[in-house]
């Protein structure tokens, strides 16, 4: 994670607008353990979200906060003949289309808003906090694993590792890995993806589920290396 107090500092000193990409991030703010990752987030002059990830709202609903409203509007405000303000009537109230590039648009909010009365923001922020110390504890069982190996520390809620059984080409251990990745797919056992790490291939699991336990991530590792060792003897 960025440090987003030392880049508000150089923004400040610069006159640079400080913008946090936070789409799934800036919800650690209401995690009671992991806020402290985030410090500075609040000195942004605009931050993006998606409620859809870490609030569980129903796909999609990204949001964008703007410090400064008049900025904000400013920004998008066009007013052809046709959308003129009045002074009174249904023309007297705000227009939404001044904050963004759409005239017409669904009201996305009431799902997000109608999320938060229902549940309150402490139980998300408890949910968050969870799957991060999820992603702890797959962390700590890929280290324990010889046929298992770590790409990059854990922050957050993101383990990258790799099966790695044996001594292997870099070609032939990401055939391998990608092939264990599509079939835990096509089983319907998890929905990990994959990506590249300094250069070199991994799998990525991605914790954001509130119905996710410790044990469908000991699952999880338990069938990879079924899956892989299967391949190998047919191999």
């Amino acid at each position: 994670i960025d440090d987003l107090k030392a880049i508000s500092q150089l923004c400040k000193e610069e006159g640079i607008w400080f913008h946090v990409d936070g789409c799934i991030g800036a919800l650690m703010s209401i995690a009671p353990e992991n806020k402290h990752l985030v410090d500075g987030i609040e000195d942004a002059d605009s931050l993006a979200l998606d409620p859809h990830k870490w609030l569980h709202v129903p796909f999609e609903a990204g949001c964008a906060l703007i410090k400064d409203a008049s900025l904000h509007r400013d920004a998008f405000a066009v007013h052809p003949e046709y959308l003129e303000e009045k002074p009174r009537g249904i023309a007297a109230a705000e227009y939404l289309q001044d904050y963004n590039l759409q005239t017409s648009r669904g009201f996305r909010a009431l799902k997000v808003w109608l999320t938060l009365k229902e549940h309150g923001v402490a139980k998300f922020g408890r949910l968050i906090d969870q799957n991060i110390a999820q992603a702890h504890y797959l962390t700590e069982m890929v280290k324990n694993d010889s046929e298992l190996e770590l790409a990059a520390p854990t922050t957050v809620n993101i383990v990258c590792f790799s099966y790695k059984p044996a001594e292997l080409a870099d070609d032939a251990l990401e055939a391998l890995n990608i092939e264990i990745m599509i079939r835990l797919q096509e089983s319907g056992t998890a929905a990990v993806s994959d990506t590249t790490v300094k250069g070199r291939h991994c799998l990525r699991a991605a914790l954001c589920n509130h119905r996710t336990r410790r044990s469908d991530l000991e699952l999880l590792l338990r069938e990879i290396k079924s899956v892989g060792s299967a391949i190998l003897g047919k191999g």
